[in-house]
C-alpha cells in the first residue's frame, strides 16, 4: 500500500491504531472501487439517497462513505454527491399531529426538488440508490414519494451498520396471509416481517378492527438478506392489497413492524398501482400504537 512518508510511520509505529485488518479492508475496498469504475457503463451512473431520522433519543447515522461502498459492490456509480435527507426533530409537543402534517410536506417538497436532477451530465435518467432509517411512517412516504422507479435499488442496513447485503444466496421467507373476517367495522392491514404484532394492541387503537394480517412464520428483523427477498415482498403482497381495495371504499387502517427498505418498497408499490387511502400508524407513548399520517394518491 502506497503511503506518503508520514503516514508510513505512523501506521507502522501504532499497531494498535492501525491493525492489519483495518489495512486489508480499506485496501480491498479501494481494489474494488477502481474495479467497478474502470468497468461502469451509463447504465450504472447512479444517484445516491440517505434518509435520516431525529426521532427519539436514538442516534441514526449513515456516512456517505458507507452508501458510495455499498453501490459499488453492485456497480454503480456515484456521479453526484450522495445527498441526505434528515426528516425534522419532534417538538415540545411530539409527534403529534402537527408534527406528522410538517414531515409529510418535507419529504413532499424534499423529493419532489432532488429528483428533478436526477439525471446523469449526459441527460439520461440515473439510477437511484437509497437507504433509510427513519420511522415507519416517515419511510412508507419516502417510497410514495419516489415512486415506482424502474431503476431503484435499496439498500438495507444491518444490525451491525453495514449496508451490503448479508446473504445474497439465501431463500426469500415464506409469506403469510389470514385475510379480515366478515362483518362491520373498520379494516386493518398488519404487516408484522421483522416483530410480531399483537391484535390486543391493534384493538386498543381501533376497536372492533376486523384485522388482515400478512406476515411470516417466523418474524425477524435481518429478514432482508438480499435483494431477492424485495422482489418476492412485492410480488407476494400486491394480489392481497387489491383485494382488500377491492372489498371495502373505506380507508384501511395500516400497523407495521417492517424493515426500512420493505417500508420504502411498500410505499413505492402504493405509489402506482394502489391509489386506496390508507392510515398509517406508529408506536408512541406506553409503546400505543396512534394514527400518524394519511396516504392518498401520490403528489
Amino acid at each position: 500500500m502506497l503511503l506518503c512518508p508520514s503516514c508510513h510511520t505512523r501506521t507502522d509505529t501504532d499497531a494498535d491504531g492501525y491493525p492489519a485488518a483495518d489495512l486489508s479492508r480499506h485496501h480491498h475496498d479501494h481494489i474494488e472501487q477502481i474495479r467497478h469504475a474502470a468497468k461502469r457503463g451509463e447504465t450504472k451512473r447512479a444517484m445516491g439517497l440517505i434518509v435520516l431520522s431525529q426521532h427519539f433519543a436514538s442516534e441514526n447515522l449513515i456516512r456517505r462513505e458507507d452508501l458510495l461502498q455499498a453501490m459499488l459492490s453492485e456497480g454503480l456509480w456515484a456521479e453526484k454527491k450522495v445527498q441526505i435527507l434528515t426528516l425534522r426533530a419532534p417538538g415540545s409537543a411530539g409527534r403529534d399531529e402537527l408534527y406528522w402534517q410538517a414531515v409529510e410536506r418535507d419529504i413532499d417538497d424534499e423529493l419532489r426538488d432532488r429528483l428533478t436532477t436526477s439525471t446523469s451530465s449526459q441527460g439520461d435518467p440515473l439510477n437511484l440508490a437509497v437507504v433509510g432509517v427513519a420511522d415507519m411512517p416517515a419511510l412508507i412516504r419516502i417510497g410514495r414519494q419516489l415512486g415506482d422507479r424502474a431503476n431503484r435499488h435499496l439498500f438495507s442496513r444491518d444490525r451491525s451498520g453495514t449496508l451490503r447485503w448479508t446473504d445474497s444466496d439465501a431463500a426469500p421467507p415464506e409469506w403469510t396471509y389470514v385475510p379480515p373476517p366478515d362483518g362491520e367495522g373498520p379494516l386493518a392491514l398488519v404487516i408484522d416481517l421483522s416483530a410480531h404484532v399483537r391484535d390486543a394492541d391493534i384493538q386498543a387503537s381501533l376497536p372492533s378492527a376486523r384485522i388482515a394480517r400478512f406476515s411470516t412464520p417466523t418474524p425477524d428483523y435481518g429478514l432482508v438478506r438480499n435483494r431477492g427477498v424485495l422482489d418476492t415482498f412485492r410480488r407476494a403482497i400486491q394480489p392481497r392489497l387489491s383485494q382488500l381495495e377491492a372489498s371495502t371504499s373505506d380507508v384501511i387502517h395500516l400497523f407495521v413492524a417492517i424493515p426500512a427498505a420493505i417500508a420504502i418498497e411498500f410505499g413505492a408499490l402504493l405509489s402506482t398501482q394502489h391509489a386506496h387511502r390508507y392510515l398509517v400508524y406508529d408506536r408512541g407513548e406506553q409503546n400505543k400504537f396512534f394514527p400518524t399520517m394519511h396516504l392518498g394518491p401520490r403528489r
